[in-house]
């Protein structure tokens, strides 16, 4: 006799609950899959299905075991492979959903009864209590706990990381933006117009990152248009202009940075980003509630706000303040309209939008509207790192000293950054190191400035210093491809044999003996602080009171100091 667990016309009646005193009992097909299972607890919970979910089957939490993802997440085992039947549900047993991993929807299954009945359609057989709202309506004027730190007019911007391949800027550096409080920002109605039917239109939940569409600009570039938010965390569109922003939206794509900084001084993007009130500054707030009352616009629920952000390489991530690139990023996110239009009756594999594909949409301007062709994927360009030269005069008297040995060179970005206040910026430091032979040849070169303008600069004072030493080496031995444009031309004139390597001894030690002495946080330890930030957001108050006293000592030595969420930070103040 065949087991009930594979009884063709076998149903379940599972309890599905969120929070206390609100229930729902679904009656469900034992051959709905759990894609089907978490269709009807969002539709018996009245929620539109506009983010990645989780079944947990283990009944734990963030568990790595027995896991099935959302079909449109890129990790599987996938919900829509597997029907209810073959995972031997039984009476009694416990299994969580989690929906949408930025605002966390948790909900708790039961299965109460194994039927040997057929269902065609799903249906709630019981119910009590009402819903919570998916986008609630705030209040404005009143003190909500994720509202209730006093707002700055530019609050600091937090490092908690995101895991996704296009992160959060709004929360991955640190901006000290102007202190005016009042003051309302000075953004065109057309920005905000194309940012708020954006956030209509929820192309997040049918594109991924490397979906890409390109359009043409009104500069004469092709502009790159990468959606992020399916995974429900940090809503964005990043616009990547011409081969610069093209070859660090590749980056990203391959995983080829090491950490979370090396992305952050290596992008090259304008950005609409969805976020909280409390995540930006009150000039950009008022504004667009003033473009929102105007337009009877709510701002209902969490990333219901604009924000507009400037990435480039070696500058700290900015707002945007020029009328060119609010005007380029609102030329990207009317493309990204009609694009949302098309799909609601054309697959996006059709338009061409599948990273599997070997060709991009383009959308060129053509009047009212927009023509539609396919362009051949570009090849990944090459970066233009900086490419400094040296004089004959100086190279000639380069050469006519000894050489003597193996030396190290290195241009590292240091993850402090200083002002450039003649171009109104701030642009993270670089270094040169250099160790030569004998081992007291040492020379740090510090750069005060934009790196690519003052690489030329930081070069002639490399070359002054081997001519005070009086020896050139017979090669210089460095890592990665910046360091490697920087030292090219060098080489060649001086007859210097350059050459790379992963590992570099001598300077590494210097770095290191450099970043104590000046008090410098490497980005590889900001990278696993923001990771562990990640974690600490996910983890339940019970297991954040379980960890050793030592980690609650540091957690607590970091609230007040604007590395934390402001969520995060309350969490922590109550627990801790």
């Amino acid at each position: 006799m065949k087991s009930r667990i594979y009884a063709k016309n076998i149903s379940y009646i599972i309890s599905i609950s969120i929070g206390k005193g609100c229930y729902r009992h679904l009656r469900i097909s034992g051959n709905k899959t759990l894609h089907d299972l978490a269709d009807t607890i969002l539709w018996a919970f009245e929620f539109d299905h506009d983010h990645l979910y989780a079944f947990f089957m283990d009944d734990k939490w963030w568990s790595r075991r027995n896991v099935y993802h959302s079909p449109y997440d890129d990790t599987p085992p996938f919900a829509d492979e597997i029907k209810l039947t073959k995972l031997r549900l039984f009476k009694g047993q416990s299994f969580k959903f989690l929906f949408d991993f930025g605002d966390e929807w948790r909900f708790q299954c039961k299965v109460l009864q194994v039927l040997d009945e057929t269902t065609k359609e799903s249906e709630i057989v019981r119910m009590k209590g009402d819903p919570p709202e998916q986008y609630p309506v705030f209040d404005e004027d009143f003190d909500y706990d994720e509202y209730d730190k006093p707002e700055e007019s530019y609050p600091p911007i937090t490092m908690t990381a995101r895991k996704q391949c296009t992160p959060s800027i709004v929360q991955s550096a640190n901006l000290t933006p102007p202190p005016e409080k009042t003051e309302k920002a000075d953004i065109d109605d057309a920005v905000f117009e194309a940012a708020f039917q954006y956030r209509s239109d929820k192309l997040w939940s049918k594109l991924n990152d490397p979906d890409i569409f390109a359009v043409c600009l009104s500069n004469g570039e092709i502009g790159y248009c990468s959606v992020t938010g399916s995974i429900g965390e940090c809503i964005a569109l990043g616009l990547y202009i011409g081969d610069e922003g093209l070859w660090s939206l590749y980056q990203i794509f391959q995983n080829a940075f090491e950490n979370s900084f090396a992305t952050v001084i290596s992008q090259n993007c304008l950005r609409l980003e969805l976020t909280d009130k409390s995540e930006i500054p009150a000039p950009i707030v008022n504004a667009a509630k003033a473009y929102g009352d105007a337009h009877t616009i709510k701002f209902n629920g969490k990333k219901r706000y604009p924000t507009f952000l400037k990435m480039q390489s070696y500058l700290v991530p900015d707002y945007i303040k020029t009328k060119e690139d609010f005007r380029l990023l609102a030329e990207a996110l009317r493309a990204a309209h009609e694009v949302a239009g098309k799909l609601k009756t054309v697959s996006k594999t059709k338009l061409g939008l599948d990273d599997t594909l070997n060709v991009i949409p383009l959308l060129t301007p053509d009047g009212n509207g927009y023509k539609w062709s396919l362009m051949k994927k570009p090849d990944a360009p090459e970066f233009p790192y900086a490419k400094p030269v040296i004089s004959e005069e100086k190279a000639a008297a380069l050469r006519a000293l000894p050489q003597k040995g193996k030396w190290e060179s290195c241009i590292y970005i240091l993850s402090d950054s200083v002002r450039d206040e003649h171009a109104d910026r701030d642009v993270f430091q670089p270094l040169l190191l250099t160790a030569g032979v004998p081992s007291k040849l040492k020379k740090a070169i510090l750069g005060n400035g934009y790196y690519p303008e003052i690489a030329g600069e930081m070069l002639s004072q490399l070359a002054d210093w081997m001519l005070e030493c009086g020896v050139r080496p017979k090669m210089i031995v460095t890592h990665g491809a910046r360091s490697l444009s920087f030292l090219a031309q060098f080489c060649e004139v001086c007859e210097i044999e350059l050459t790379n390597s992963d590992t570099l001894g001598k300077v590494e030690k210097m770095l290191d003996d450099y970043r104590r002495e000046h008090d410098i946080m490497d980005s590889e330890m900001l990278s696993e602080i923001a990771d562990m930030l990640v974690i600490l957001e996910q983890m339940e108050s019970e297991e954040i009171e379980a960890l050793p006293d030592e980690l609650k000592a540091i957690l607590c030595s970091l609230i007040g100091t604007g590395l934390l969420s402001g969520k995060l930070e309350k969490r922590l103040a109550k627990i801790l």
